[in-house]
């Protein structure tokens, strides 16, 4: 079967793929692939897991791709004693639920469009958690703390051309969100105390070209790059590659370089290689490894500490097997991923528990058909 490359995530470092299924029964709709994905995010203090359900199917001319998730967040927040005036051990559960719905049509005989729409409720990542519990701890109690209702929603539209018949294809996206995020709070003891809440609302439009081609028989390529711009922040870059290189009829060999950067102080290099080998037919075994660096990444929530999240370098090891039919797949990923940070700055000394180092152990099963 064809294996097309997509786009890989800049956003997060904790990310939880975001797939979904759907279910139609209306006339001229008519369902032809469903995905179901499990996965576990696991270290001694936190625990991130996901269900996901994705279908594709045709309706009016074309394909309608519809997603749904659900994701549990478990932590057991630890204060730092030395500095939290309030200082709570607590064991926290939070669900976050998503959904997509996307519908992509064929303009002509080599140019393709699609449009899609996205919601998601509730916090993207544990780290969000965490620093909104401490805020609550320190000022649930002022008249002008407000609960947080994290959100987000936003609408794409992309073009797909195949340049050269069979081997060249290009693509534009344009994404275009609204979130909204536990903000984060100080008091202004100029004003007599007062309690300020950070803003809390960003606004994002992102633009990214990709490129993709066959160089050979055996090997294909694909290059992205993502320009986006978010309010109030400086504008973001980041570039993807990735390639796929079928080493002889059974070995199979993958990578890819990420960076990113605001031209400004962030910087983040991701690098991931998989290697898999077919040893009967449908049957399947690999191994990948992933590296990470970054010098920071913003957060908008610690801005009253004038201070960004220390450094962070994390390695990632997985093993792979998963078996194959003409109309089913199933998948089994399990394996380390170690995260270290440097040193906290002074001024983020509250969070001295969520910058710690971490070994974490991640499973993923997945399991699609074709109808």
């Amino acid at each position: 079967m064809p294996v097309r490359l997509r786009l890989l995530s800049l956003r997060g470092r904790l990310m939880v793929p975001f797939l979904s299924i759907l279910h139609g029964t209306a006339v001229g709709f008519y369902p032809n692939e469903g995905e179901m994905i499990g996965e576990i995010l696991r270290a001694s203090d936190i625990e991130v897991t996901g269900v996901f359900l994705r279908g594709e199917a045709e309706a009016g001319g074309g394909t309608v791709d519809a997603s749904v998730g659900v994701e549990r967040i478990s932590l057991d927040y630890q204060p730092n004693p030395r500095v939290d005036v309030v200082r709570r051990h607590v064991s926290l559960r939070e669900y976050t639920q998503s959904a997509r719905i996307g519908f992509g049509k064929a303009a002509s005989e080599f140019v393709e469009w699609s449009v899609a729409g996205m919601c998601r409720s509730g916090f993207g990542d544990f780290a969000s958690v965490w620093v909104d519990e401490y805020f609550r701890q320190q000022f649930g109690t002022f008249p002008e703390y407000r609960t947080a209702s994290p959100r987000v929603v936003s609408a794409e539209a992309a073009v797909r051309w195949e340049a050269v018949p069979a081997n060249v294809f290009a693509e534009a996206t344009l994404v275009a969100a609204r979130e909204r995020i536990a903000p984060g709070y100080h008091r202004d003891f100029a004003a007599g105390g007062v309690l300020t809440r950070e803003n809390e609302r960003f606004d994002s439009l992102s633009l990214s070209v990709t490129v993709e081609s066959f160089l050979s028989r055996r090997v294909r390529m694909r290059h992205s790059l993502l320009a986006s711009a978010v309010s109030p922040r400086v504008p973001r870059y980041a570039y993807a590659g990735e390639y796929i290189w079928a080493v002889s009829r059974d070995w199979t060999l993958r990578g890819s370089l990420q960076a990113t950067t605001d031209g400004t102080r962030f910087q983040a290099i991701s690098l991931r290689q998989t290697l898999r080998r077919e040893w009967r037919k449908g049957w399947w075994t690999g191994i990948s490894g992933r590296f990470y660096a970054d010098n920071g990444r913003l957060d908008e929530s610690l801005a009253v500490f004038a201070a960004a999240p220390p450094a962070l370098t994390s390695l990632e090891g997985l093993l792979h097997v998963h078996r194959e039919t003409r109309r089913t797949f199933f998948g089994l990923s399990a394996g380390p991923y170690l995260t270290r940070y440097a040193d906290p700055e002074t001024e983020i000394a509250p969070f001295l528990h969520l910058f710690a180092d971490r070994d974490w152990w991640r499973m993923r099963a997945v399991f699609s058909r074709r109808f």
